[in-house]
């Protein structure tokens, strides 16, 4: 297909990238009634469009309902692209209850024959987690920003793996198990230069030998002080988490729970964001499990009166 196109229901609407690390190419992709349109895009114009769709949504009314979307999201080949698009605009058309995301081609480069150029792509809004919400999400996860889970009960997470107490916890070992809350108070009295790795680097989800590959990637001999590498641990866990949200844009406040709540890492987040960070319980994850469970069982009526009977344990006792 190339040339102009009006999709109003497609039964794709998808994103995706060709090549390797430092020499992607991203393309959006929609198609409908058989007919396949293929746009290639810059990275910064998905960036842009994710955090657009992100912001639009939470404005259009009435997105509550029980389909799902369905459908499989990858790139469907041979990739032909009709043209590189200049410019993206979303906007909304209440009487149908559609998004609409339009491009245009970019300008200088060669239209197809009788082609003006300009082309529209319709995602139905409907259910509880609607199309166009999870074509947002793809976008961050074809970015890398983060990855998705679906929710328990609705919606979906957005998710990124940063390792930071995992890495202490691998450690501990080698320096004969002092208790953490031991570690992150020495780390707090260290001084010296920044040391960062990469918590996002899969190497350190579960090398032979944690202390080796850390301090290697640091720049510290094995043999450093414990303090020193734990530091350098929760330095590049702030770092790491920093870039994340960044990337996400549009955050104003951070809440850090479990072993995350530590005062070296709330401290060094603040400093490095300039954003409040807010300590939740250190059981976050086992209190939602149990409230989940609570739900299936009918002990509560649904999500929100779970969360009630959390905020006040003695909501509707007699």
């Amino acid at each position: 297909m190339s040339g102009s196109f009006d999709f109003k229901a497609p039964d794709l609407f998808t994103a995706g990238t060709v090549g390797p690390p430092g020499q992607r190419v991203f393309y959006l992709q929609a198609r409908e009634a058989g007919a396949l349109a293929t746009l290639k895009v810059e990275k910064e114009q998905v960036g842009a469009l994710a955090e657009h769709l992100a912001e639009f949504l939470q404005k259009v009314p009435g997105r509550a309902g029980e389909s799902q979307p369905t459908g499989d999201l990858v790139l469907v080949e041979p990739l032909v692209v009709a043209w590189a698009v200049g410019s993206i605009g979303v906007g909304y058309d209440e009487p149908v209850d559609r998004v609409v995301v339009a491009q245009r081609i970019v300008m200088g480069e060669r239209e197809p024959p009788g082609v003006r150029g300009e082309g529209v792509v319709h995602g139905r809004l409907g259910g509880r987690v609607a199309p166009v919400d999870l074509f947002g999400i793809l976008l961050r996860r074809v970015l890398g920003i983060v990855d998705h889970e679906i929710g328990a009960l609705e919606g979906v997470r957005l998710l990124k793996n940063l390792a930071g107490a995992w890495l202490v916890e691998r450690c501990r070992p080698a320096w004969g198990d002092p208790p953490i809350a031991d570690l992150m108070a020495a780390a707090a009295t260290v001084d010296g230069p920044e040391r960062v790795l990469d918590v996002a680097d899969p190497r350190f989800l579960n090398p032979d030998d944690m202390l080796a590959a850390v301090t290697a990637d640091l720049g510290l001999p094995a043999a450093a002080p414990p303090p020193v590498v734990v530091r350098g641990i929760v330095e590049s866990q702030v770092a790491g988490t920093a870039a994340v949200l960044r990337e996400l844009g549009g955050v104003t406040d951070v809440h850090v729970f479990g072993g995350a709540q530590s005062a070296l890492y709330r401290r060094l987040l603040a400093e490095r964001t300039g954003l409040p960070v807010c300590s939740g319980p250190v059981e976050a994850t086992a209190l939602g499990n149990a409230l989940v469970q609570g739900i299936a069982l009918g002990v509560y009526d649904d999500l929100a009166d779970a969360r009630r009977h959390l905020a006040d344990p003695w909501a509707g006792a007699s």
